[in-house]
């Protein structure tokens, strides 16, 4: 290993000895019951089947805890070039798989093995892996995405539909249905935006 690289892998160890979140509880999702669970399923339920081809690849405690990270807003851990790159190598890694009929799927389901548990974010595994920053690049991510919706989200149960669509779990709305409470969301979102003043008007030129 090269100098480079053996810096590189401690500077992301130390990086992931300063990263803390606060822990979120992923249960199986049996129903829908409200406008923000609605809202949080649809989100995190299509992003979680997105990912069902590169599950093998996915930590699952990082996935969720970049993900909260970057709904908070926080700093990065990997720069956008490094979060580029590994979500490339990992893609590309994945295509040559499904190309020579090698990509079965070993996990088990991530809802069974997480659910229940009150701090799947308390163990963090090294960035330094492929698995880890890739994990970590795609929810951070996916997080800062919804960081400005956050208030109509409740993050324990899209992290739960998240977790359900990457177990490839039958989905509780229809593509209509999760379209429909988007766009109600995003209504909501711009009429609480204080009103743009208007400018005024210039006088035509005198010809």
């Amino acid at each position: 290993m090269s100098f480079r690289s053996k810096t590189y892998s401690f500077v992301l160890s130390l990086l992931v000895l300063s990263f803390s979140v606060s822990a979120v509880t992923v249960e199986r999702v049996d129903g829908l019951e409200n406008d923000t669970e609605r809202f949080s399923y649809s989100i995190g339920y299509n992003f979680g089947r997105g990912l069902e081809q590169l599950v093998d690849h996915v930590n699952p405690s990082i996935l969720f805890a970049s993900l909260v990270s970057g709904t908070q807003g926080e700093n990065p851990k990997l720069s956008p070039e490094e979060a580029q790159e590994i979500q490339q190598q990992v893609i590309s890694s994945v295509q040559q798989e499904q190309e020579a009929g090698e990509a079965d799927r070993s996990t088990g389901s991530i809802v069974d093995n997480y659910a229940g548990k009150d701090n799947v974010l308390g163990s963090m595994s090294d960035l330094s892996s492929e698995t880890g920053r890739f994990s970590y690049a795609v929810g951070y991510s996916f997080g800062r995405g919804l960081e400005q919706v956050q208030d109509y989200i409740d993050i324990d149960f899209l992290i739960s539909s998240l977790a359900a669509g990457m177990d490839g779990e039958d989905e509780l709305m229809s593509e209509e249905e999760a379209q429909e409470i988007q766009q109600k969301v995003m209504m909501e979102i711009q009429q609480q935006q204080p009103a743009q003043p208007q400018q005024p008007q210039q006088p035509a030129p005198v010809q």
